[in-house]
């Protein structure tokens, strides 16, 4: 009898070394904690394979009462979800430069030190996601991609791009999906070359729009791009399928839809592809679904507003006309 119980406990304790736990990161701020949970939740809906996930939350400012909704609600799943709170002073020098420039965000530009936060224990690979996007099969053949030498994988969507500051004659792939080579990363100090690199040329990353010309267009995407210039493996574009043309179908080849335009699903905007309907059922089927209720009214204020501000630019415009002929009346 203890013979077999040995065997059996060796037998388990195998195959839970085989079964490999997936580790997935998002960086974000509190005003996005809604949508990673309904990213989490796609991918938890699609675990076929179920594989056993830790999430990962690097975050800004996430108050303690959504962060027990989030693990409530993670836990239910049978998963884990981790939050590390972040200081981003390092990367922006402690000014605040991000917070003046709408192409990024300070928790955004997070993901370039990635594999410095996590733990040195894991060092299997890890999935960065951005958190506009919907997961629509199981990530364990994503996650079985063989590296190699590189130093992450992402999808290159485009062979050669040149701005003014830049030419990237071997390619440019987006960083909304990002595999990292941790032991790769870690043993070339990719994160810190980034740093460097980033603190460098810090006025042409974070100058204003109005001087747009002179800088990189999309900071942290760019100067990912440049430090992992030929270091990068070609994903299977079906795992970063941009969303962000209205007349837009949801192909059953996708795997990851990423809604990386201005109109974003939670604006209720009336774009309404298949894309987005997509996302609206995973949404309403989901432990998040009474937020659908609070953002579809803040959209409907928003609309409100904007109406009532732009007939108000009209009578004052109007106003200043009929002062203009009064004037020229009386002056006659």
């Amino acid at each position: 009898m203890k013979k077999l119980l040995l065997t059996l406990l060796v037998f388990f304790s195998l195959q839970m070394k085989c079964f490999a736990n997936y580790n997935v990161v998002f960086t974000i701020d509190n005003n996005y904690w809604v949508f990673t949970m309904i990213v989490i939740d796609s991918i938890v809906k699609n675990n076929t394979s179920n594989s056993p996930y830790t999430f990962w939350v690097l975050e800004t400012d996430i108050p303690d009462k959504t962060k027990e909704k989030m693990k409530k609600i993670v836990k239910s799943y049978g998963q884990e979800i981790k939050f590390v709170r972040v200081d981003t002073g390092n990367i922006d020098k402690g000014k605040f430069v991000f917070k003046k420039i709408p192409r990024v965000t300070n928790v955004g530009m997070v993901r370039i030190l990635i594999p410095e936060i996590l733990p040195k224990e894991i060092d299997k690979d890890v999935l960065y996601l951005d958190s506009d996007m919907l997961v629509v099969t199981d990530l364990k053949d994503l996650f079985d991609t063989n590296l190699g030498d590189k130093h992450a994988g992402m999808i290159i969507n485009s062979k050669q791009i040149k701005e003014k500051l830049y030419d990237f004659k071997y390619g440019y792939a987006g960083s909304g999906l990002i595999l990292f080579n941790m032991p790769k990363w870690r043993k070339d100090k990719m994160s810190e070359q980034m740093l460097n690199y980033f603190h460098e040329n810090f006025d042409s990353f974070t100058c204003p729009p109005s001087q747009h010309d002179e800088c990189f267009p999309f900071p942290d995407q760019d100067l990912i791009n440049i430090l992992l210039e030929r270091k990068i493996k070609n994903l299977d574009k079906k795992w970063y399928n941009t969303v962000y043309r209205s007349s837009y179908n949801t192909p059953e080849t996708e795997c990851i839809y990423h809604y990386n335009s201005n109109k974003k699903p939670w604006l209720f905007d009336y774009d309404a592809t298949e894309a987005k309907k997509l996302y609206h059922q995973y949404w309403k089927n989901s432990p998040l679904s009474k937020y659908r209720y609070y953002f579809a009214a803040k959209r409907l204020y928003t609309m409100y507003v904007d109406r009532a501000k732009s007939r108000i630019k009209t009578y004052k415009t109007f106003l200043k006309r009929i002062k203009s002929i009064i004037k020229g009346k009386s002056n006659v």
